[in-house]
């Protein structure tokens, strides 16, 4: 039974040149195949290496940034540092200038009512001298007899009959009546001293 058709001897077989044709033509079909695939085998190498050597300067790009990243960042940490101390420095010195202030307006208020103080007792002074304090007019008479000891009497009682009628000496001797009135200023004085008052 014939499965392929018919089985003759002399058309099975084909000529040598053209087996030889048709497997050349295999033959550089294969090649070309294999050229094509290694071409496109080398670009892909191409690209591969290109995008490795485009990954390592990504990672190197990403590694500056960081760096300058990280600079930055402890730039900025160190001027956050130092805002922060001389934020605290200004505070201190507010404070210092704060209680300064405070102190130097104690002083000047003290200042103040001690200078008041002085006013009041210099006018307390000044009325008690006054009123304790003798007039400044020449005694009469009887109060030099009155304030004078025994031994003055009679000088002051011999003055007495020429006040009025100045002599022509008179300019030149000093009266007895001037001694009195510095007597009764002493007496006065000691008055004062011995009672503890300020003259």
């Amino acid at each position: 039974m014939l499965l392929f058709g018919r089985s003759d001897g002399g058309g099975s077989k084909k000529p040598i040149p053209l087996l030889a044709d048709l497997q050349s033509r295999e033959d550089q079909r294969d090649l070309d195949h294999s050229t094509k695939d290694l071409t496109a085998a080398e670009k892909a190498h191409d690209k591969s290496v290109k995008a490795a050597f485009n990954a390592h300067r990504a990672v190197d790009k990403a590694i500056e940034n960081e760096y300058e990243t990280a600079k930055a960042l402890n730039r900025a940490t160190h001027n956050h540092e130092v805002a922060i101390s001389n934020e605290q420095n200004a505070r201190i010195t507010a404070e210092i200038n704060q209680q300064y202030e405070v102190h130097l307006q104690q002083g000047l208020e003290q200042k103040g009512r001690h200078l008041d103080e002085l006013h009041q007792r210099k006018a307390q002074h000044d009325q008690l001298r006054e009123s304790t304090s003798p007039q400044p007019h020449v005694p009469t008479t009887a109060t030099v007899a009155s304030d004078e000891p025994s031994d003055q009497t009679a000088a002051a009682t011999a003055v007495a009959p020429n006040e009025g009628h100045a002599s022509p000496n008179d300019n030149n001797k000093p009266t007895r009546v001037s001694d009195t009135a510095n007597a009764a200023w002493e007496n006065a004085a000691r008055t004062i001293a011995a009672n503890g008052m300020e003259v």
